[in-house]
């Protein structure tokens, strides 16, 4: 069995400026009903996950594809695109179960079907998130001008400088490396 930790429980609201800690009361991590530190972080990866997911396309373009093709239609279209996506990564997961490496999406259709096609895919997934880098930074843009205030547009300059402004971010923090 794991050993337990105990979990100090405050009555001050604000933790970091408290210094008199006379009202605290120290509870063992198995007879408190909140949810772990784990569980919590658990649940936000999820939500980036998802956010991730999401992206800024969807708030962009929703209200054109209502315009398009109705509520209807468009939750028709994101419940088919929804079902290709949970297939898509299914398959993925049993086959990296499988075989687990690094570069997986590359290596798959290489080892089992062509090594052309792995070329073609490794192509493909980083022409894709080049291209996605310069939807989002486009896209950013164009919402910009909903922070202005009395409906006012921001002239092709501004929007062009936004766009040159984001990108360098983005140059620079992808050069800086991960470590």
């Amino acid at each position: 069995m794991p050993p337990t930790y105990p979990v100090i429980l405050s009555d001050s609201l604000n933790m970091i400026d408290s210094t008199d800690n006379s009202n605290d009361i120290i509870l063992p991590v198995s007879s408190r009903s909140s949810p772990s530190v784990w569980q919590i972080l658990i649940m936000v990866s999820k939500a980036i996950g998802f956010s991730g997911l999401i992206r800024i396309g969807l708030f962009v373009t929703s209200g054109e594809m209502i315009g398009l093709s109705g509520s209807a239609g468009t939750v028709m279209s994101f419940a088919v695109a929804g079902l290709v996506i949970v297939a898509v990564m299914r398959t993925l997961a049993e086959l990296v179960s499988v075989r687990p490496l690094s570069g997986a999406i590359i290596d798959f259709p290489h080892t089992y079907v062509d090594p052309a096609l792995g070329f073609a895919v490794g192509m493909m997934y980083w022409l894709a998130q080049s291209l996605c880098m310069a939807t989002l930074t486009s896209a950013a843009a164009r919402i910009a001008n909903d922070f202005l205030p009395d409906g006012e547009i921001l002239a092709p300059g501004q929007k062009a400088g936004i766009v040159v402004k984001l990108f360098l971010i983005t140059l620079f923090s992808n050069a800086l490396g991960v470590k």
